[in-house]
């Protein structure tokens, strides 16, 4: 945000720019957030550009992706709330994938929607029509404190054991389900070619709505055009699929849940990435500023 008035410089999109200006007074701030120009600043009065630039954020560049902290006085290392997850996801090598699609969704509440991504108890009921019926409804599941990968236990990798690393199946390895909490999951897939879909999820204006942006991000871009087809009909799939019958199944029981006759709901044992997920959501909301980096210490 601007710092004259708080207007926004940037509502949305991507690409690339030399300067930002804002739209309100032409204020303008260089891609390092300097403020180097003010409009009309003979008239404005003197301003000490060096301590109007933009605020900066913690910000890390790990596994291929951007970890940002919204709080600039944030006193929690984004090394330390990654709890080494980071050098799993390191294996996917995602700096060098290709961007292949976008898309947004409207869903229920976020917590709501998040807790489909984090089990696989639904996949043979909610998606038979879709993935089918004799696709399995349970998961081994491993955390890197609140983060989470969802494997397959019917997948063994017994006959790699005695191969050095060098050799190992990293794709193979890699399937599944991985979350980032609190509201990130990244999911393997192979239309066009080795891909994942990573689903991020935000609130919505209301308490019982959110917004999930999904982004397809190929290992190869595509080059024939039966590969481009492929890649757009599993997006188009995915974004039916969780759309169709993840977010409209969230919504209804949103809105029941509104009426407050339940007054508590259940996970069972085979629910562990929900169960892991909503004990560190209740952690950090009753843990204070202070203690935050101990709470991801000890895990």
């Amino acid at each position: 945000m601007c710092t004259h008035r708080g207007a926004c410089l940037v509502e949305e999109g991507r690409g690339r720019t030399h300067r930002f200006t804002c739209p309100y007074h032409a204020w303008t701030f260089s891609p390092d957030g300097e403020l180097v120009a003010v409009y009309s600043e003979k008239d404005f009065g003197d301003v000490n550009k060096s301590e109007y630039g933009l605020t900066e954020l913690p910000c890390l560049e790990r596994a291929g992706l951007i970890w940002v902290t919204l709080n600039p006085d944030s006193n929690l290392a984004i090394e330390d709330f990654l709890s080494g997850y980071d050098a799993m996801l390191a294996d996917f090598g995602f700096d060098s994938w290709h961007l292949q699609a976008t898309q947004e969704l409207e869903g229920p509440n976020w917590k709501i929607a998040y807790d489909g991504y984090l089990d696989y108890y639904h996949l043979p009921i909610l998606h038979g029509k879709t993935f089918g019926t004799d696709i399995s409804n349970k998961a081994n599941y491993y955390f890197w404190g609140p983060h989470a990968h969802l494997g397959r236990p019917d997948t063994t990798f017994e006959e790699y054991e005695n191969l050095p690393e060098s050799e190992w199946p990293v794709n193979q390895l890699l399937q599944g389900v991985w979350t980032i909490f609190p509201h990130i999951s990244i999911a393997s897939f192979e239309g066009g070619g080795r891909s994942v879909m990573i689903s991020q999820l935000f609130p919505g204006d209301t308490p019982g709505t959110s917004k999930t942006i999904q982004y397809y991000l190929m290992q190869e871009a595509p080059e024939t055009d039966d590969d481009k087809r492929a890649a757009r009909e599993q997006f188009d799939f995915l974004k039916y699929v969780v759309s169709e019958e993840d977010y409209k199944t969230g919504i209804a029981l949103q809105k029941n849940l509104n009426f407050g006759a339940m007054k508590h709901v259940l996970y069972g044992r085979n629910e562990g990435g929900s169960q892991n997920f909503h004990k560190w959501v209740e952690a950090i909301v009753e843990c204070s500023d202070e203690d935050l980096p101990r709470l991801f210490q000890t895990g």
